[in-house]
């Protein structure tokens, strides 16, 4: 009886962490949303049904902010894991210096968000920024990036993929290397070419390696704040670089509309479970070793 229950005493204590600081607060959202909550005195917010919802479907910002979500996090996964995967397959056929080599790979991820976002907004610069200045030296016309409306959401999220390559290259190494060379090796011998041995052999042995960076890298780019915040200026151009987390944020601190913004934050909710469940069905392993 004690060696049974010892771990659910154990547990106890992340449980009840877990439900002061996350359960509860999702469940207490949830009835925010629903109220034109009074910042000052809670006790005299009124309720108001599904306003809340119904005046986002009908606000243009958040409208903005939801579809360049959906681009950030689009870009964000389709480019960002498979260039961590083919890089990974690189750094795995190297003979000499592969540490060094990812230890540079690596090194972008470890630093801070702020800090690799100021960086980037001084190369964005238009007149002196180091990009533009290449574009110059190439013959090519100066790019506005974070200072144009149509660009600068496509701006971040290529510093947000630079800076996360490294992350998803170390966790596609480590699921390369704990694969037995006997697959690769009996491929060669029934006569399958190097692209056809990573494609049937390699990459299905890779599949919950592929699903973790995968799902991290969506609820990552769902959930991007601080980059937007420090490489625009408040989201612009305009509202043109909004995405759901910084309309959020804008419109709960700034304009203290707190449950017009808990309101968007339940859709971005069901939206990352919506799709995080998706992706756990339609990338869920078929082969295992």
């Amino acid at each position: 009886m004690r060696s049974r229950s010892f771990p659910f005493l154990i547990l106890v204590p992340i449980a009840c962490w877990y439900v002061v600081f996350l359960v509860w607060p999702v469940i207490n959202s949830f009835r925010t949303s629903f109220y034109e909550w009074n910042v000052i005195d809670p006790s005299f917010s009124p309720f108001i049904g599904l306003r809340n919802y119904i005046e986002l479907l009908n606000d243009h910002v958040f409208i903005k902010s939801f579809w360049n979500t959906i681009i950030y996090v689009f870009l964000k996964t389709a480019i960002g894991v498979p260039l961590s995967l083919a890089v990974a397959v690189l750094l795995m056929r190297l003979k000499r210096g592969r540490d060094l080599h990812l230890f540079f790979i690596f090194l972008p991820a470890v630093c801070a968000v702020a800090a690799m976002s100021v960086l980037f907004r001084w190369l964005y610069q238009p007149t002196f920024g180091l990009f533009n200045t290449i574009l110059k030296m190439l013959g090519l016309p100066p790019q506005g990036f974070l200072s144009d409306p149509a660009q600068a959401i496509y701006a971040i999220v290529a510093t947000d993929i630079w800076q996360g390559l490294g992350y998803g290259t170390v966790i596609f190494l480590a699921g390369l290397m704990d694969i037995p060379v006997d697959f690769e090796e009996a491929a060669k011998i029934d006569g399958a070419t190097g692209w056809q041995s990573f494609f049937k052999v390699t990459l299905p042995l890779l599949g919950n390696v592929t699903l973790f960076v995968v799902v991290t890298t969506l609820i990552g780019a769902f959930q991007v704040f601080d980059r937007i915040a420090v490489m625009t200026n408040q989201g612009g151009p305009g509202t043109s670089s909004y995405v759901i987390a910084y309309f959020i944020y804008r419109y709960g601190i700034f304009h203290m509309r707190v449950g017009y913004a808990t309101a968007a934050a339940v859709i971005m909710f069901f939206m990352i479970i919506g799709l995080t469940l998706l992706q756990m069905r339609a990338l869920k392993p078929r082969w295992r070793y």
